[in-house]
C-alpha cells in the first residue's frame, strides 16, 4: 500500500482559531489525505480532546517557550518570543516529517502567522494561508494594512463591494488604534506577504459574501472552505461529527444541555466573550444587570461572542445595561426577531448547501485536493 498525501495543519493556538482548522482538517482526511494538526505545548497541556470524528487527526505539539497561562511582561514581548522559538520549533517538526515514509506536501498555516510561509518556503513546500475571519472583515483589516481605509464623512467607511458602514459597527481596533496596538498590529500584518501564499483559503462561503468575495476573487486566487463546523449540523457526511472534538476549557456540556432542554425553543439568549477577549467590571456589572431587566433566560458563558444587533456604547466605552436590555428585546421579541430567526434559517440552508456534495465549498475543497494529490508539483 503506497503512503498517504500528509498535510501539516498549523492554527494559532487560540479555540476560535483551532476549531475552524480543525474541521478543516477533518474534510481534508475524509478525502483520503494524512493529517497532522499542530498544538503549542502551552495550549495542549490544558486540551480536552473527545469525541467528534477527530480520531483520523494526528496531533503534535511543538514547544512555544512558555508554560501553560503564563504569559511574559507583555503582549508584545510574549507574540515576539512565541514567533521565534515556534519558527525554529516547527521547521524541526516538519524536517522530522520530511525525513519519514509520509513526507508532508503542503503547510496550511493560521493566516495571522504570516511568518509560517516563510518556514513552508525553507522547506521547499508550498503554504495555504487559512483566514479563520469572513471576507468582510478581512477586507477592513487589508485596507487598514494598505493605508487606504477610507472616510467619506466623519461616521461613515466606504469599502470596495460593502455596505456603507459607521464607526460602530467596525471592530473597535479599527476606530480606536491605540486600544489594543499589539493585536491591531498582528491583524494587519496578516496581510504582509500573502500575495506570495500558494493558495488563500477562507472559512465562509460564496452566498454568504458574494459582493466582496467577487471583489476579492478578481484580484487574487481566493477559496471559500466554509463553513468549519461539525458536519452534524451541516451535511452529515462526515461519519460521528458531532461535536469539534477538542476544548482548552473543560466544558459542562452535561449540565447546560440539561437546563437549555427545560426551555422552551428560542428563548434562551447566549452570552460568551471567547476564549481571549475580556471585559472590565464596570462593563460586567452593566452585563449582568442588562440580562436581569430582559426578563430573558439566559445562558452566560462570561465570555462574548459577535453581536447580531447594533450596540450603541456611552463615552467611557461602556455598553450600558439599558442598551442591552433593548438589544435583547430586540432580538427576542416582535417582528425584529422573527425577522432574524427567518435570516437564520435561510443562511443556515445556504451553508449546509455550500459544505454538501458539490457545493461551492465543497468543490473548492476538492479542487484544492486533487491539486496536492496531482503528480505535478506546481501549484
Amino acid at each position: 500500500m503506497g503512503s498517504k498525501k500528509h498535510i501539516l495543519v498549523f492554527p494559532f493556538p487560540a479555540q476560535g482559531h483551532i476549531n475552524p482548522l480543525l474541521q478543516f482538517s477533518k474534510r481534508l482526511s475524509s478525502k483520503g489525505l494524512k493529517v497532522t494538526l499542530i498544538t503549542t505545548t502551552s495550549v495542549s497541556n490544558s486540551m480536552h480532546i473527545h469525541s467528534g470524528g477527530s480520531n483520523s487527526i494526528q496531533i503534535e505539539s511543538i514547544h512555544d517557550g512558555f508554560n501553560s497561562g503564563e504569559l511574559a511582561d507583555n503582549i508584545h514581548s510574549h507574540l515576539n518570543h512565541f514567533i521565534t522559538v515556534v519558527s525554529q520549533n516547527l521547521i524541526e517538526l516538519a524536517e522530522k516529517h520530511r525525513n519519514s515514509s509520509d513526507p508532508p506536501i503542503v503547510l496550511v498555516y493560521d493566516a495571522i502567522m504570516p511568518w509560517c510561509l516563510d518556514v513552508a518556503q525553507r522547506l521547499g513546500i508550498p503554504g495555504a494561508a487559512f483566514f479563520t475571519q469572513m471576507c468582510g472583515v478581512c477586507a477592513i483589516y487589508y485596507h487598514q494594512s494598505e493605508g487606504n481605509l477610507k472616510v467619506r464623512s466623519s461616521m461613515e467607511f466606504d469599502l470596495p463591494s460593502m455596505p456603507v458602514m459607521e464607526i460602530g459597527d467596525l471592530p473597535s481596533l479599527i476606530p480606536d488604534c491605540d486600544l489594543y496596538p499589539t493585536f491591531l498590529s498582528v491583524m494587519v500584518n496578516q496581510f504582509s506577504n500573502f500575495r506570495k501564499a500558494d493558495w488563500l483559503l477562507f472559512n465562509t462561503f460564496d452566498k454568504l459574501e458574494e459582493e466582496v468575495l467577487n471583489w476579492m476573487a478578481a484580484q487574487w486566487p481566493i477559496k471559500t472552505v466554509g463553513p468549519t463546523v461539525p458536519s452534524m449540523y451541516l451535511d452529515q457526511r462526515l461519519e460521528n461529527d458531532k461535536d469539534y472534538g477538542l476544548n482548552l476549557f473543560k466544558p459542562n456540556v452535561e449540565a447546560c444541555m440539561k437546563w437549555l432542554d427545560t426551555k422552551e425553543k428560542a428563548s434562551v439568549v447566549y452570552v460568551s466573550f471567547g476564549s481571549l477577549a475580556t471585559a472590565g467590571q464596570e462593563q460586567m456589572e452593566e452585563l449582568a444587570w442588562g440580562l436581569k431587566n430582559s426578563n430573558t433566560n439566559f445562558l452566560w458563558i462570561v465570555r462574548a461572542s459577535e453581536e447580531r444587533v447594533r450596540i450603541k456604547v456611552n463615552d467611557k466605552g461602556i455598553i450600558t445595561r439599558e442598551e442591552i436590555e433593548r438589544s435583547i428585546k430586540d432580538v427576542m421579541e416582535g417582528e425584529r426577531g422573527n425577522e432574524i430567526r427567518r435570516n437564520a434559517v435561510k443562511w443556515k440552508q445556504y451553508a449546509k448547501e455550500a459544505v454538501d456534495k458539490d457545493g461551492s465549498s465543497d468543490k473548492n475543497i476538492e479542487e484544492f485536493v486533487s491539486k496536492l494529490v496531482a503528480p505535478s508539483t506546481d501549484v
